[in-house]
């Protein structure tokens, strides 16, 4: 494999996938917490063992024709580039073992994956040791359909070759375009290989195929970098945004006086912060009204990206004139932005699947009012994202313990109400941005859009924003309460 001079220099000198990006050293003891990570097809067992906590595990179903993935992935990491070190150990020379890295994740058959065969690292035949390390992309590019169509291209032997028996330290760089892997601190990488699959998000974490392997001092860096597309080049859904780039999206001259005297109390750079939606995202806004939110979105994913906007089929005789006056700006003009005009407990069309982001700003609190089974509505929602894909829910509070007794007298709702739903739907919550907050609201008061006018206090009430998150794998029980 050829590269010009300078290409190992972004991957071996510079780390290899750009800045910004911040250590995480998942807790390998906690592998059996489902809130800190996701065992797939594989029973995780810890120990203790030559001074490290151990994580032994092996496929449910064990060895068998073709391969047999498990794999243990770490909650709430998103990784589009970066590196991976982890240390590991197989099954010795005699033995044949599978283990390493996945990442990439989308789902149990959808991801990428650098995994060793220690019983190949040493040996008298050339070609078997050259089968050492591996990359793949799952579905698409299993090893077998590798070796036979680019052989050498995508596994390779590692000299000095490790003990098969022992542990190993392993350092994997994924950028846009390729991924390295450096062995025991070597400076020069064992295998470089061209990615084959398109930058996205996905999960991260431990896997192991076929048989039992050994894992140690996990640590991930995700970086912020412009994913692309190894044929053309261009961004797919990326590249990580920053503040100023929220900013400027937000000051973009076209924006209406209508709607920056909203952006006091919206707090629309914030608000995309959190949401953390970027260009090429496929994303809806659920009951959009008028489509203050949704032209934000529709401005931050771009040509390359779709926004479904929701509104309830009754809301529509009030908001004719608002939307009429909408769709007239450019940023909405676009046929990437598609209306969906449906009730709540099925907001979405069957088209609006492998959702990246699902927003319901302000909202959820007269969705109670309507009488919608909210559970169904938040089934539909957790449906129509693809696995990792987050759900934002963005309301005024009422006060604590309240329930929903507040949600058509002051509209607001309690903010318990909506976790322990969304959560009761299959969601994980991920957490919650304070940037709406106003600790001295006394929340006894109606919040209204025209209330709260009236009263000279619009835009400072105070209010929420939940991020709740698909499962990589959600559980078997989330289909019995829909």
């Amino acid at each position: 494999m050829r590269f010009a001079p300078g290409a190992l220099c972004v991957l071996v000198a510079c780390g290899g996938a750009g800045g910004g990006s911040a250590v995480r050293a998942p807790d390998v003891a906690q592998i059996g917490d489902p809130r800190a990570w996701t065992a797939i097809n594989t029973d995780p067992v810890v120990s203790r063992e030559d001074g490290r906590v151990v994580v032994r595990m092996a496929p449910r179903g064990g060895d068998g024709p073709g391969s047999n993935a498990g794999m243990a992935l770490v909650e709430g990491e998103r990784f589009v580039a970066g590196t991976i070190d982890v240390d590991l150990k197989g099954r010795g020379a005699d033995t044949p073992s599978f283990l390493g890295v996945a990442f990439g994740v989308t789902d149990p058959r959808s991801f990428e994956a650098v995994y060793f065969r220690p019983f190949r690292f040493v040996g008298a035949d050339p070609q078997l040791r050259a089968h050492a390390v591996q990359y793949v992309a799952w579905p698409d590019h299993p090893w077998e359909q590798l070796r036979a169509q680019a052989p050498g291209a995508f596994e390779a032997a590692i000299d000095p070759a490790p003990d098969p028996a022992g542990w190993f330290h392993v350092h994997v760089v994924v950028d846009a375009a390729r991924v390295a892997v450096f062995v025991n601190g070597a400076t020069r990488p064992c295998l470089v290989a061209r990615r084959l699959r398109a930058p996205d998000h996905g999960g991260v974490g431990l896997l192991v195929d076929s048989r039992e392997g050994r894992f140690a001092n996990l640590r991930v860096a995700a970086a912020d970098v412009a994913p692309t597309d190894g044929a053309n080049g261009a961004a797919l859904r990326g590249p990580i945004s920053t503040a100023a780039t929220w900013n400027e999206l937000v000051a973009a001259p076209d924006r209406t006086a209508k709607d920056r005297s909203l952006d006091a109390g919206r707090h629309p750079a914030e608000t995309l912060a959190f949401l953390d939606v970027r260009p090429g995202m496929r994303v809806a806004d659920l009951g959009a009204g008028p489509g203050y939110t949704t032209e934000l979105l529709a401005r931050a994913v771009g040509p390359t990206g779709v926004v479904y906007m929701h509104n309830e089929p009754t809301w529509l005789p009030f908001l004719a004139d608002a939307l009429r006056e909408r769709f007239a700006h450019a940023a909405m003009a676009g046929p990437n932005v598609i209306r969906a005009e449906r009730p709540f407990e099925d907001p979405l069309p069957p088209e609006a699947s492998d959702l990246d982001l699902v927003v319901m700003n302000l909202i959820y609190h007269d969705v109670v009012d309507t009488k919608t089974n909210r559970a169904v509505m938040n089934g539909h929602v957790f449906d129509a994202l693809r696995p990792g894909g987050s759900y934002v829910v963005i309301d005024t509070s009422a006060a604590a313990g309240s329930g929903v007794a507040a949600t058509g007298t002051l509209h607001r709702i309690d903010d318990a109400v909506v976790k322990a739903e969304v959560v009761d739907a299959g969601f994980r919550y991920a957490g919650e941005g304070s940037f709406l907050r106003n600790p001295s609201d006394p929340r006894d008061w109606n919040a209204s859009p025209s209330a709260a006018e009236a009263a000279g206090k619009r835009g400072t009430a105070d209010r929420f924003a939940l991020r709740f998150v698909k499962p990589l794998t959600p559980s078997p029980a989330v289909g019995e309460r829909r």
